[in-house]
């Protein structure tokens, strides 16, 4: 009975809606995630570091499986549950184990050995985990780096089994647009329209055709087609991200437009959004690198832009003004 009243009081002081508590709570697991190529029967050590900036805290931690759910990179997440013939997690030493809960005092760090044992009759391929550090039932991951938990942390672990040791690692574009309804087809080429100042969407969706997972990366960059403005146009980095054997990816760059925007546009999924330049003719050209062996992919879009707004305004000015000019001739002779 005393159990139970302090387990709810437990429960209660870490759901209380407090501002103590959310400041309180403040961990770090490093590294952030983890890349590895290993041969069948052999064993992986894995060092990690698992910093309490806060409150004293109870801590479980536990190994989960990781599935992509769509193109932007979101997991659906499930505790692992390793048999004699498949992968298998341990924590070296006595300290801490794997589902066994611990207390880490405050201002308090705990470095600990994650043991991975890859077995022989395992079939060559990609395997991906997460170790999750957390006070509370998972709820869900926000990026596929740092993995956040209503009452946790995590880290990635990438696992490419191969006796090898060589990856099959390959990609390409698989779409590339401007995303408006505004475009014309001249000469056999698709050209966009929009207004001067308009914001711009651009949508970029890579594939892995090959059997393990690739790291891309790469740019987007806005050229004009003025040679004499191609100096001053800017380029935004698409940072490495991760594409799954088998799925495809929604490459997202460095751009900050939608950072403090809450219009609709920024709400529907995109890669940059961009402010069309007042006026020329534009080129959006994408550069992007798939793994180790540097496979590279190119795409290109044209846009025209230019003061339509402003131009319809004066025209419609000058208009009024010449149907006008008559009577305020007559007037003035009066």
């Amino acid at each position: 009975m005393k159990f139970s009243i302090l387990l709810l009081f437990i429960f209660a002081l870490l759901f209380a809606p407090t501002n103590i508590h959310a400041q309180s709570f403040s961990f770090e697991l490093a590294p952030k995630q983890y890349e590895i190529v290993s041969q069948r029967n052999k064993n992986i050590t894995l060092p990690y570091t698992l910093t309490n900036y806060g409150d004293p805290q109870v801590i479980t931690l536990s190994i989960y499986t990781l599935k992509i759910t769509d193109n932007e990179g979101n997991y659906n997440v499930s505790p692992y549950k390793g048999t004699d013939t498949s992968i298998t997690f341990s924590i070296a030493g006595s300290n801490v184990a794997l589902d066994s809960p611990f207390l880490i005092k405050g201002k308090n760090t705990l470095d600990f050995d994650l043991e991975i044992s890859v077995p022989e009759g395992i079939k060559e391929s990609d395997y991906t985990f997460s170790l999750v550090a957390e006070i509370e039932p998972q709820k869900g991951f926000e990026n596929t780096s740092t993995i956040m938990l209503q009452g946790g942390i995590g880290s990635n672990i990438v696992l490419s089994v191969s006796d090898s040791g060589n990856l099959d690692q390959k990609g390409n574009i698989v779409q590339y647009e401007l995303l408006t309804n505004k475009i014309i087809t001249l000469f056999d080429k698709k050209i966009a329209f929009f207004n001067s100042g308009e914001p711009i969407p651009v949508l970029l969706i890579a594939s892995n055709t090959g059997t393990n997972a690739v790291k891309t990366s790469g740019s987007i960059t806005l050229i004009s087609n003025n040679k004499n403005k191609r100096i001053e146009q800017p380029s935004f980095t698409i940072s490495p991200q991760y594409i799954f054997s088998g799925s495809q990816r929604l490459l997202k760059t460095s751009n900050t437009f939608c950072k403090n925007n809450t219009d609709d546009i920024c709400k529907k999924p995109h890669s940059l959004i961009i402010k069309s330049p007042f006026i020329g003719l534009y080129t959006i050209s994408s550069v992007i690198s798939f793994g180790e062996n540097a496979q590279i992919s190119y795409g290109a879009i044209t846009f025209f832009t230019f003061p339509f707004v402003y131009a319809t305004i004066i025209f419609l000015v000058i208009i009024i003004l010449i149907l006008l000019l008559p009577k305020i001739r007559r007037s003035i002779k009066k």
